[in-house]
């Protein structure tokens, strides 16, 4: 039998369940020589569980407005160095942009949001300009 863990009344937290699967987060660097085209170059930061969320329609026609797509919209347990300069790869290979982290703090474990846009990788840009 599973046992859920005892809480006070007065502790009105949430305890979070990251189920969903998971999300390795990578940090990118431009490895490029000065001058040069910009070269992504991703190391491995960590590798966490997640819970899919829902995009509130606010945010779904904000981001609409400054012609950003928003993919998905995932939660994570909360850890140092997670920031909008990452890219996501989920368990099923296909990556994405982190476009925003927020701080979720009425739950148990500490948590946080990560809003997730199309990958775009400088490659694409490069034959974007080619073909002008």
């Amino acid at each position: 039998m599973r046992k859920i863990p005892f809480r006070p009344r007065s502790d009105k937290q949430i305890s979070q369940t990251f189920n969903d699967g998971f999300v390795k987060l990578y940090s990118v660097q431009d490895t490029a020589e000065i001058g040069r085209m910009p070269v992504k170059r991703e190391t491995l930061v960590v590798q966490l569980d997640y819970e899919n969320r829902s995009v509130g329609s606010s945010q779904f026609y904000q981001a609409a407005q400054a012609q950003i797509k928003i993919e998905k919209v995932i939660r994570v347990q909360r850890r140092p160095g997670i920031d909008t300069k990452m890219t996501a790869e989920l368990e099923d290979g296909t990556k994405y942009d982190v476009a925003r982290v927020q701080l979720i703090t009425d739950c148990r474990p500490a948590s946080l949001d990560l809003t997730l846009t199309e990958y775009s990788q400088a490659e694409d840009q490069t034959e974007e300009q080619e073909d002008d």
